[in-house]
């Protein structure tokens, strides 16, 4: 990312930006003080780190950023692939009762849960979609209140 700057106006980020949500039935508002507003600003300004400035270039999703994308893309699917693999190892050994008994429970108790709603998560394939509240209901914790 680095090595790809964004030549692009606040004016051009926000016509392409316009565009695609057109194209995608959604709706951004052009009032002061709304997202697309403060986007356009931090754009311009000079004060805001390229890091940032690239996530709200990332929306219009310009033509240099497709190769970094693919490779997120592809990484992220390995990833994807290797959790789901040891997913079905770790169930395996928990299911094997030739194994330690301890160890099971152990593993069973600290690392399936996590396991299994990352597992649900994936299968619901709810992509952009998942909130709050169905990702709780997917994966139980233990919360501690302090005062």
């Amino acid at each position: 990312m680095k090595h790809a700057p964004i030549k692009m106006t606040a004016e051009e980020f926000e016509k392409r930006l316009l565009k695609m949500a057109k194209r995608h039935g959604l709706t951004y508002s052009q009032e002061k003080g709304k997202w697309l507003d403060m986007a356009k600003k931090d754009i311009s300004g000079p004060n805001l780190s390229q890091e940032e400035k690239s996530l709200y270039l990332a929306e219009v999703s310009p033509p240099e950023f497709k190769r970094a994308e693919r490779k997120f893309h592809n990484a992220f699917s390995n990833l994807h692939t290797a959790i789901e693999w040891a997913y079905k190892d770790l169930d395996d050994f928990i299911n094997d009762t030739t194994k330690d008994k301890r160890l099971r429970r152990f593993l069973l108790w600290r690392a399936m849960p996590i396991a299994e709603a990352y597992h649900k998560v994936q299968k619901l394939d709810l992509r952009g979609k998942i909130t709050k509240e169905q990702y709780w209901k997917l994966h139980p914790v233990v919360s501690i209140r302090t005062s």
